[in-house]
């Protein structure tokens, strides 16, 4: 993936879909923090995951390449139907 387009990607990850990676592939301490922000008011979300910057955007990266990797597999499985 092309820096630029994986920028895009990154940026259209959603706090969600990080939360739910860290949640999943995640050390226990971090899984123990998504668990916090999937649980919290918005207001107390921004908090956590300004706290935790660079964890949420570490995750997010692996949100954004994740999304991706299954994006190409839904579309190989499409193709070999054919």
């Amino acid at each position: 993936m092309s820096s630029m387009i994986k920028q895009a990607a990154i940026d259209a990850t959603t706090d969600r879909e990080t939360a739910e990676t860290m949640h999943q592939y995640g050390g226990s301490f971090v899984k123990m923090l998504a668990q916090a922000w999937l649980v919290a008011d918005p207001m107390n979300q921004a908090r956590v995951k300004e706290a935790f910057r660079p964890e949420f955007d570490r995750y997010r990266a692996d949100a954004a390449a994740l999304k991706h990797y299954r994006s190409m597999a839904h579309d190989a499985e499409l193709a070999s139907r054919n």
